[in-house]
C-alpha cells in the first residue's frame, strides 16, 4: 500500500502549477492553504482535469488561474451561510406551526396517537414510529438534563418543539392525520401535504449539509435518476439541473414566502455572486441553475434591488 502524507502550502502551490494552474500571487496563496483543505479545494476543479484517471498525473486541459478556483470556493461558503440562514428561519416557522396545529386541544396530544386517531386505524408502522418518536425523545431529555422536562405530565408540545431537531420534527409530523398535515401545508402555500413533507425531506438534507459545511459545488442530492419535483403550478420557468441545489432553493423561497424578510438570503447569494466575478461561477453548470434564471420573477426584483444598490454605492464612492 502506498505510504501518502499530508503536504505543507509550498508543495501544494508547486502541485498545481506543475498541473496548469496559475498564481498571481503565491504568499496569498500559501496563506489560503495555512487555512484551507487541499482535499476540499481540490473539489472545485476536478472536473477541469483531463489525464489517464490517475490523479497525480491529470493536468487541467488549459491554464486557469488560482483566484478563479479560489471565487468558486469562497462562493460556495457563502451560499451555504446563506442558505443555513434562510432553513433557520423556516425551522422557526415550522416549530410554531407544529405548536398550533398538534396543540390546539391539548399541548400533550402528541404522546398519545388515540387523541389524534381511532384506534383501529393506527396501523403497525405508525405505531412503531410514534413509540420510537417518544424513546428518542425520552434519551434527548435524559442525555441533555433538560431540567424543565423531567415531569412527563409538562412535556407540552411548544416546549418539545424547541429541544428536537428539525428531523425528528419531521417524524412527528409526519405521524399526523392527513387533514392536518394539509392544514401545515396550506400555511406554507402548499395544496398538496404529500409534497409539503417530501419537500421538507429534501430542505433537512439540505439543512445537515450546510450545517456541517458541505461542499455544495456540483453536489447531487438525489441519486439514480429522481429529481425533485416543482409543481408547474409555482409559475417558475424552469428548474434547471434537478439533481442539485437549484430546486432546493425554489422550495426554500416558495415556504419562505410567509415571511417578511424572505428576500435577505437571496440578496445575499446574489451580491456574492456578481462581487466573486461572474466569470469564475457557473451556477448552470455549479449548482443546476437555469439559462436566464435572473429572469424569473422570484429573482427579478431582487436582481433590480441588488443593481440598483450596487449603482448607488458606485456613484457614492466617485464622489
Amino acid at each position: 500500500m502506498d505510504m501518502k502524507r499530508s503536504i505543507p502550502p509550498h508543495e501544494i502551490i508547486s502541485l498545481l502549477e506543475r498541473k496548469g494552474m496559475v498564481f498571481d500571487d503565491r504568499v496569498s496563496a500559501s496563506d489560503f492553504f495555512e487555512h484551507n483543505n487541499y482535499y476540499r479545494f481540490k473539489m472545485y476543479f476536478n472536473e477541469l482535469l483531463v489525464g489517464d484517471g490517475r490523479q497525480a498525473t491529470r493536468t487541467f486541459r488549459q491554464h486557469i488561474s488560482f483566484a478563479k478556483i479560489r471565487d468558486r470556493y469562497e462562493f460556495d461558503n457563502i451560499l451555504r451561510t446563506s442558505l443555513f440562514q434562510a432553513i433557520q428561519l423556516l425551522e422557526i416557522a415550522l416549530r410554531e406551526k407544529a405548536v398550533m396545529h398538534i396543540g390546539v386541544n391539548n399541548g400533550l396530544d402528541y404522546t398519545n396517537l388515540t387523541n389524534f386517531y381511532s384506534e383501529e386505524h393506527i396501523g403497525y408502522k405508525l405505531r412503531l414510529n410514534h413509540d420510537k418518536f417518544m424513546k428518542k425523545l425520552e434519551h434527548l431529555i435524559n442525555r441533555q438534563n433538560y431540567t424543565f422536562l423531567s415531569n412527563p405530565n409538562n412535556r407540552y408540545i411548544w416546549k418539545i418543539v424547541e429541544v428536537i431537531d428539525l428531523g425528528a420534527l419531521l417524524a412527528l409530523i409526519k405521524m399526523l392525520p392527513a387533514q392536518k398535515r394539509s392544514e401545515m401545508a396550506s400555511d406554507f402555500d402548499y395544496d398538496n401535504h404529500s409534497i409539503f413533507v417530501k419537500h421538507l425531506d429534501y430542505i433537512n438534507t439540505l439543512r445537515n449539509q450546510c450545517a456541517h459545511h458541505a461542499v455544495l459545488w456540483k453536489k447531487e442530492f438525489l441519486q439514480q435518476n429522481r429529481a425533485v419535483t416543482i409543481p408547474q403550478g409555482w409559475g417558475y420557468r424552469t428548474v434547471g439541473n434537478s439533481k442539485y441545489v437549484y430546486p432546493l432553493l425554489l422550495i426554500l423561497d416558495r415556504m419562505l414566502k410567509i415571511m417578511p424578510s424572505n428576500f435577505q438570503w437571496k440578496s445575499n447569494i446574489l451580491l456574492s455572486y456578481l462581487t466573486q466575478g461572474t466569470d469564475s461561477i457557473n451556477l448552470a453548470s455549479g449548482y443546476g441553475f437555469p439559462a436566464e434564471w435572473y429572469r424569473d420573477g422570484h429573482w427579478r426584483h431582487i436582481v433590480d434591488a441588488v443593481y440598483g444598490l450596487q449603482k448607488r454605492l458606485q456613484q457614492f464612492a466617485s464622489d
